[in-house]
């Protein structure tokens, strides 16, 4: 509701408050609910000071009952002014046309896979017969190579994995000082440089391989 309304009441309050005192003479018997009439009627009744003293009292109290609605009302006074911000339009900045990129350090790769796999004979220092595996390899990622590993796995020829089979073998490696083998590069095999397969028929095991499987398991960018 509204100020007025509550105004409305404390003066109505207030003014049987004084209809009330006037009955029972509180205020002398020159009050009246007014209080520019209570001060009149003093100085009618020859009592000039106490009428105005009475009235000035009678004037106080009704100063404080409309204080006392106004807090009720408004509540207490703040110093912080409440700004209503509903129908303030919002401000969006405009998006920038140009993105700012930000630089990113390019992924290091390290990958590479089986160009060619050959199984060749060969001839030992000693004189010795046997089989040497050749591979040809290719670097196909991103940083230079300088150490490749894989699985050496011989079959004979009823397909059994012959004991001369090579887990993790080191198939190329090179200082750290060597350029290495550039992304995109492949790595040929210089002849008698593979691996070389054992053969013994007396051997369980070792006889003569009739097919080799190579699989990369791991390659570096770090040499020896």
């Amino acid at each position: 509701m509204g100020k007025a309304f509550w105004l409305i009441v404390i003066w109505g309050i207030a003014y049987f408050l004084g209809w009330t005192i006037k009955r029972t003479q509180f205020f002398g018997e020159y009050f009246h609910i007014n209080p520019l009439m209570t001060i009149v009627n003093g100085y009618k009744s020859k009592d000039g000071c106490g009428g105005l003293m009475w009235g000035c009292l009678q004037s106080f109290v009704y100063f404080i009952l409309i204080l006392i609605t106004i807090y009720i009302i408004n509540g207490p006074t703040s110093t912080e002014n409440n700004i209503d911000t509903s129908d303030v339009p919002s401000v969006v900045a405009p998006a920038s046309s140009e993105t700012e990129s930000i630089p990113t350090s390019p992924q290091i790769q390290e990958s590479a896979e089986i160009v060619r796999g050959r199984l060749e004979p060969f001839v030992t220092a000693q004189g010795e017969s046997a089989q040497i595996v050749m591979v040809d390899w290719q670097n196909t990622g991103s940083t230079t190579i300088r150490a490749v590993f894989a699985d050496i796995n011989a079959y004979d020829a009823e397909g059994n994995k012959l004991d001369s089979s090579a887990p993790d073998y080191c198939i190329y490696a090179c200082a750290d000082s060597s350029p290495g083998i550039s992304p995109g590069e492949t790595y040929t095999i210089p002849d008698g440089q593979g691996f070389v397969l054992a053969n013994s028929p007396e051997i369980p095991g070792f006889s003569q391989a009739s097919r080799v499987e190579v699989t990369i398991t791991r390659v570096s960018s770090i040499g020896y």
